[in-house]
């Protein structure tokens, strides 16, 4: 601790000078992330930036330049078994990852002296922004995380996370597959998908949906906090919804998949979240309401049952009367036919005709009959720690 605090007090002057020239920076950003500092970096460069009407997107480009450039030296590759080979999913760090760091820890690590490199690395560090799409493949940055217009919630705009844009290299050997990424194409290097602009040309930085969709109050769809997840929704139905906040507006597209498990490997040394990070995926009840009720905000379980349901997460609410085979398979039309998605406001209990059952209390505008069958589903999407990869934790639907 004593050498970090050295290092970071070392690197002040540095800073200061290099502010004085903004796009000087580009010379202590190296010396920024291996003292830790990039936030304190970027927020000490961010507001003298503001310079000759420069919008916020060509701002971020150029801070975003310049870390290509402070980090053009380096190589993060990670080695892992092919599949034929062994199952163990674990990757090897290659190059200059392997500098004796560890995977970075996950969002739901709970302790609070974890220490996370991917927060202030050159190739992980982002940062949100309330953001809409342009019809040149650019964006309207509208505020960034920290400034008083930030709205995390996706009402004013969707919040985007802006990283660096990073050229992967992939490749196989008769025993293992390798991924490596570094901030410039050549030499089996080539950036992904979404970081190609119209003219073809690779972008500095990349962006992407920090949270689950969800609607906004004009009923476009967005990215942020605090909204029910939209769930049933085709992909064909999602992005007429998307428009109705622009009409460029695509939220997640394939592209943001492909960075998503790129971002989580580059952090997490797995192929993938698969027994790492599973989120709900596992949270998955069907329940036969144990009392019919009629006009009610809540749902009557066993205790056993309703034991099992997570406030804060959600339920859907289906009719199966008049199906000839129904299931309880939560997918099913007809068993979120009532209710697609209802917040669990609380779980309690409460003595009914001389026997004790579970009682799930919804958040509802109006009262219901609750039909036969009643479905867990995902909760709201809400913010994370900075250190876990930037939409990771909204595909998980951590909870």
């Amino acid at each position: 601790m004593r050498d970090l605090m050295s290092r970071q007090t070392n690197c002040w002057p540095r800073l200061r000078q290099a502010t004085q020239a903004p796009n000087s920076l580009m010379r202590v950003l190296a010396h920024c992330w291996t003292a830790r500092t990039l936030q304190k970096c970027f927020w000490l460069w961010w507001p003298l930036s503001a310079t000759g009407g420069a919008s916020k997107y060509d701002r971020l480009c150029r801070f975003f330049a310049m870390m290509a450039k402070a980090g053009y030296k380096l190589a993060y590759t990670l080695r892992f078994y092919l599949d034929t080979v062994s199952s163990d999913y674990t990757g090897t760090p290659l190059d200059d990852l392997a500098d004796g760091r560890t995977a970075a820890p996950l969002v739901t690590n709970a302790a609070t002296d974890v220490t996370d490199w991917a927060e202030e690395d050159l190739f992980t560090w982002y940062i949100r922004a309330n953001a809409l799409s342009l019809a040149d493949g650019t964006m309207n940055i509208l505020a960034l995380e920290g400034e008083r217009e930030f709205d995390i919630t996706g009402e004013t705009a969707p919040v985007y996370c802006f990283s660096l844009a990073l050229c992967l290299k992939e490749w196989e050997d008769t025993s293992y597959m390798y991924n490596s990424w570094r901030t410039y194409p050549g030499n089996g290097y080539v950036p992904m998908a979404g970081d190609v602009a119209p003219d073809g040309t690779m972008r500095v930085m990349t962006w992407h949906p920090a949270y689950c969709g969800g609607l906004n109050a004009k009923g476009g769809m967005t990215s942020g906090i605090g909204k029910p997840p939209m769930v049933w929704v085709s992909a064909n139905a999602g992005i007429l919804l998307a428009r109705k906040t622009t009409t460029y507006e695509g939220l997640w597209n394939d592209c943001d998949q492909q960075f998503a498990l790129s971002a989580w490997r580059l952090r997490h040394w797995t192929k993938s979240n698969s027994g790492k990070l599973e989120g709900c995926t596992s949270y998955n009840y069907q329940y036969t309401p144990a009392v019919a009720e009629a006009n009610v905000k809540r749902v009557v379980l066993t205790t056993a049952q309703a034991a099992n349901i997570l406030p804060g997460s959600g339920v859907c609410l289906g009719e199966r009367s008049g199906e000839t085979s129904p299931s309880t398979d939560r997918n099913s039309a007809y068993n979120h036919n009532v209710l697609n998605w209802a917040k669990v406001v609380s779980v309690t209990s409460e003595v009914i005709g001389g026997v004790e059952y579970g009682i799930v209390n919804l958040d509802l505008a109006d009262a219901i009959s609750p039909p036969p069958l009643c479905c867990c589903l995902p909760c709201r999407g809400r913010p994370a720690r900075r250190n876990v990869c930037p939409v990771i934790v909204t595909a998980a639907w951590a909870t």
